[in-house]
């Protein structure tokens, strides 16, 4: 434990900050996150015109390359598949349901973007980015990381509690507010827009963003997530090594372990997240010509 020496002084230093830093650090963070959305806002973006969108093309994958780097760079070292990369890699995997799911909220993205033309169904929407690969790997990997993080403050403070299903109500405010942020953001610079929305909306310039549907759908796989990422057997195996050793009746290899990811994370984001999008829109929304 660290010991202030300054006149004569030895109480211990605090590991964390004072009330008075969270708070001013707190107010900081809203007021920036206020002049973020104001500028999108006033930025006259729309899905004609969207605003610097090459540079959130560029930057949004040039973060996830970084990941990428540094969980190639982690498994060299330790000589096994890191556990960043097994999250990115997976994350990545899973962009094929963007489409879908956007077609279930009535997301509708920018045609200026790099497309892909691949894929198309009646249930898809009609604008297909290819920078959704880089987007699941940078936001759910930072996703699947505070939920983690969210596990062990739970653990901590609610010791006698279910640790995953009060991590994923734990993470729901932050993540509300990040979302809220980046797709407001978002909308109003004229990258997506969300064409019909179920119940109350926030309107950012020339943009769209639902306040409570399809974000309060996730909290199903917040809370499996959870588990998944914190779970341990006897042995400190997680879920994923156990069921790459279930399926193959023995010890798992890394590609094994990596398939094992690739293929839970995408059943349960289908199940708990695309496909009750898709069936709102299917029993209660109507049909528009934006997103047919």
């Amino acid at each position: 434990m660290a010991i202030a020496q300054t006149d004569g002084d030895t109480r211990p230093l605090s590991p964390h900050p004072s009330r008075a830093r969270r708070i001013l650090i707190s107010v900081a963070s809203v007021c920036g996150a206020a002049a973020v959305l104001a500028f999108a806002a006033s930025s006259g973006g729309t899905l004609d015109d969207p605003i610097g969108y090459r540079a959130y093309e560029f930057g949004i994958t040039a973060a996830a390359i970084g990941l990428l780097a540094v969980g190639v760079w982690q498994s060299v070292h330790v000589r096994r598949l890191s556990r960043l990369l097994l999250m990115t890699v997976a994350a990545g995997s899973a962009f094929w349901q963007e489409t879908y799911g956007d077609w279930g909220a009535y997301c509708l993205y920018s045609a200026r973007f790099v497309t892909y033309d691949w894929g198309h169904t009646v249930f898809s929407a009609p604008v297909r980015c290819w920078w959704f690969i880089a987007g699941y790997m940078v936001f759910y990997t930072s996703f699947f990381f505070a939920l983690i993080a969210a596990v062990k403050f739970a653990r901590n403070r609610w010791p006698s509690a279910n640790p995953y299903i009060t991590a994923a109500l734990v993470s729901l405010p932050a993540f509300y507010v990040f979302d809220l942020v980046w797709e407001g953001t978002a909308t109003g610079l004229g990258y997506w827009n969300y064409m019909y929305t179920f119940g109350p909306a926030m309107h950012v310039g020339n943009g769209t963003f639902p306040l409570l549907w399809p974000i309060l759908e996730q909290v199903p796989f917040m809370a499996l997530a959870a588990f998944a990422l914190t779970w341990r057997n006897s042995r400190e195996e997680d879920l994923f090594e156990v069921a790459a050793g279930f399926v193959l009746r023995r010890r798992p290899g890394q590609i094994a372990i990596l398939a094992s990811w690739i293929v839970i994370v995408n059943i349960a984001f289908l199940t708990t997240t695309i496909l009750p999008i898709m069936l709102m829109r299917w029993i209660a929304g109507p049909a528009i010509a934006s997103v047919p």
